[in-house]
Parts: C-alpha cells; sequence; structure tokens
C-alpha cells in the first residue's frame, strides 16, 4: 500500500467548522497521505485563516497542507475539484466533501483496494449513514425513479437507474463514484475532468465523471465497505430552495443526455422520474412551495430544452 502517494483534494465554502473535523480526521489516520489541497470558495478569509493554524499539525505528520482560492467567475465544486487536481502530485487524488468524517483506516482501505486489483481507476468509500431505510422508502423510490429497481441495492452500485449499495458487504465493482468520497488514480485524470457545465454545488459531477470512465474502462471502479465515513450533509451555505428545484431538474436532463444509451426503455424510466417522480414526492412532502418550485422548474427547463442537452445554463439565472 505504501507503493501509492495520496493527495486528497478538499472543496469548500463557508464550513470552517465542518471543515475543521474533516482535518482532525485526516489526522488521525493510520496511513497518512502526501498532501491536503483545500479550494476555498468562502465569503471570508475564516477558512483560510484555518489553514494557516492547522499546517504545523500536518507537518508533524510529515503532510503538506495547501490552501487554494478558488476561482471567485466559477464557484463550482466542479472546478474546485480540477483546480485541485491539476495542483495535486501523488499517485491517487482522493476527493472529499468538507462535511465528511474519515474513519481512522480510511486511507489504508482505499489503498488497500487499488493493490487488489492493479487495473483500478477509481476507488470510493462507503458512507455507513445512509439515511431511514425501510420497505417503504424503497417502495416510494422504486415508483418514483427506478422502476423496477430500489434506490439502495445489495451489493450493487449502478448509475442508471441510479441505486446505492446497502448493505455492503464485500469490495465490488461500481459504475460511478459518490463525489462526498471518491479516489481515481492520477493518470485517469489526466484524461478526464469534472464538467465545469455544472455550476454551483454542481449536482450529478460525481455521477458524470465516474460514469464515462465506466464506460471507458469497464470493471475498473470499486467501492469497500472497509474504508469507513460518515457524510454529516452540513447544513451550512446550502443552495435556496427555488434555486435547487431548478437544478434538480435541468441537471439531470443534461447528464441524462450525455452520458446514457438513448433507447426507448431508458427515456421512459428518466422522464417518468424527472417529472412524474419528483412530483410525487413533493406532493408527499405536502409544501405548497415545493411543489410550486418544482412545476416552474420542469416548466423553464421544458422551455429551455435544447439548451439543457447542450449544458447552456445561463436560462437559470434570468
Amino acid at each position: 500500500m505504501q507503493l501509492f502517494t495520496v493527495s486528497i483534494v478538499v472543496p469548500t465554502k463557508n464550513r470552517r467548522d465542518d471543515l475543521r473535523e474533516l482535518l482532525e480526521s485526516i489526522l488521525n489516520q493510520t496511513t497518512m497521505p502526501r498532501e491536503v489541497i483545500v479550494v476555498d470558495h468562502s465569503d471570508d478569509d475564516r477558512t483560510r485563516r484555518l489553514i494557516e493554524q492547522k499546517c504545523n499539525d500536518f507537518l508533524s505528520r510529515e503532510v503538506l497542507l495547501n490552501y487554494l482560492r478558488g476561482d471567485d467567475l466559477n464557484r463550482s465544486i466542479s472546478a474546485a475539484r480540477n483546480m485541485g487536481a491539476e495542483n495535486s502530485s501523488g499517485d491517487v487524488t482522493c476527493f472529499l466533501d468538507d462535511d465528511v468524517v474519515l474513519d481512522k483506516d480510511f486511507i489504508k482501505q482505499i489503498l488497500a483496494v487499488y493493490c487488489m486489483y492493479p487495473d483500478a481507476k477509481g476507488v470510493q468509500g462507503f458512507i455507513t449513514n445512509t439515511g431511514f431505510h425501510s420497505v417503504f422508502s424503497n417502495a416510494l423510490n422504486r415508483v418514483c425513479f427506478g422502476f423496477p429497481r430500489d434506490f439502495f441495492e445489495p451489493n450493487k452500485c449502478r448509475a442508471f437507474p441510479f441505486s446505492y449499495p446497502y448493505p455492503l458487504t464485500q469490495v465490488i465493482e461500481c459504475e460511478w463514484l459518490i463525489g462526498a468520497n471518491s479516489s481515481y488514480k492520477r493518470e485517469i485524470l489526466k484524461k478526464f475532468q469534472f464538467d465545469e457545465n455544472l455550476k454551483g454545488f454542481s449536482l450529478l459531477e460525481d455521477l458524470d465523471l465516474s460514469y464515462r470512465i465506466h464506460a471507458c474502462f469497464p470493471h475498473s471502479l470499486y467501492i469497500s465497505p472497509q474504508a469507513k465515513l460518515v457524510h454529516k450533509n452540513s447544513p451550512v451555505d446550502r443552495t435556496p430552495r427555488k434555486d435547487i428545484a431548478g437544478i434538480m431538474v435541468a441537471y439531470p436532463a443534461y447528464i441524462f443526455y450525455k452520458d446514457i444509451r438513448q433507447t426507448l426503455t431508458n427515456n421512459m424510466i428518466f422522464y417518468w422520474g424527472l417529472f412524474v417522480g419528483r412530483l410525487i414526492l413533493k406532493l408527499a412532502l405536502r409544501d405548497p412551495n415545493e411543489i410550486i418550485f418544482h412545476t416552474k422548474a420542469t416548466l423553464k427547463t421544458s422551455i429551455h430544452f435544447k439548451e439543457t442537452k447542450h449544458g447552456n445554463f445561463k436560462f437559470m439565472n434570468a
């Protein structure tokens, strides 16, 4: 495992306290990375000052802690991850959200998979707090998004219809890697980058990148149940609900036409989930604002469907 050096890239925005907890969990790793690169889009200098305070702690573990100011003209997770990858030097680049907390053996177990499968291009860990899981929630997701498939599938990780492995009992192949924690060999990131058409929190940038890699290199992506972490889903600096509604409709449509095979079955599943399935969920929430936001977003995307298919989302800010 020590044959691989690791660079960790963390995009962040206005989450100093969450970032501090992540950095502490990195310092507690049994296998240390070569460097940690924080790409900051915060509105103040609190994150920069945190990095300055933590530098000596990381140097004591022979790890470089680097601070990069993100491009203020493109405040997106995709752009931040690309910037971090371009400035990384490890054999493996690991992308982490700023609101995750790693198990102490996380890096060790990620590298174990690369050793186990020399042809691996990417490896992700397993998020242990996957949320409420029940027969009802799976049935609802099946009706809304993926008939006839559950959102949670034991030991399966599919891109379309989308599913996440739960429970996960062994290292398995994946069709996609989740953005909250994903790692790739540096060589593959010279050929593939995150799509910077996806602005803001860049919904589905993780699926897009990893599925393109999967399409070119089948059987090259993996997930390990031993590489554990918690994703806190921090409420700090979340995108307003009205804007999220637009992103949740437009971005999936763009990625569907960009990456997914255009068959009748795939189109039926996709359109049912995007328009009907999401509406059913909004109705289940009994929140009039959510229903209004979703309806307006659906109409707006439909009117600007040609632009959406080509990744032009300027209409969303109009």
